[in-house]
């Protein structure tokens, strides 16, 4: 009886410590601008899209501040924000664009993240425009 209960203490243990390595572990996030499209709108050269973020570490977070850049860096918004991308999720935001008066540009959307497990880091996302045609760095 003395050994089974031993055992049983040590499983508990082991899966405790399991446990624990998860909710310390770090938010993995990824974004992705889907469905881009082009249009000359306004003076400005318009990218439309949604953003998706997508979590893949396993650990809850929260995008605490956001930064959108054009003209090489020239000219940016910069707001704070509060979105929650839970666990192994994705948040998809819906009718986003970025506007540039230069057909050639770089724009570049910056975030800073908060994750549940205490861990502070950022996210930089850098799209590449030549008119109507556009890459990723």
């Amino acid at each position: 009886m003395r050994c089974v209960a031993i055992t049983l203490l040590a499983s508990v243990l082991l899966l405790t410590g399991c446990d624990e390595e998860q909710a310390t572990g770090r938010a993995k996030l990824a974004l992705d601008l889907v469905g881009l499209t082009y249009e000359f709108r306004d003076g400005r050269h318009t990218y439309n899209h949604d953003r998706h973020f997508t979590e893949s570490g396993g650990v809850g977070l929260n995008i605490v501040r956001g930064k959108v850049c054009v003209q090489n860096g020239a000219e940016c918004v910069d707001a704070l924000v509060k979105y929650r991308v839970e666990a192994s999720e994705t948040l998809v935001q819906k009718g986003h664009h970025v506007a540039t008066i230069s057909a050639k540009d770089t724009i570049t959307l910056h975030y800073w993240i908060e994750d549940d497990a205490g861990n502070a880091f950022q996210l930089q996302k850098v799209l590449l425009t030549d008119g109507e045609k556009t890459t990723f760095e």
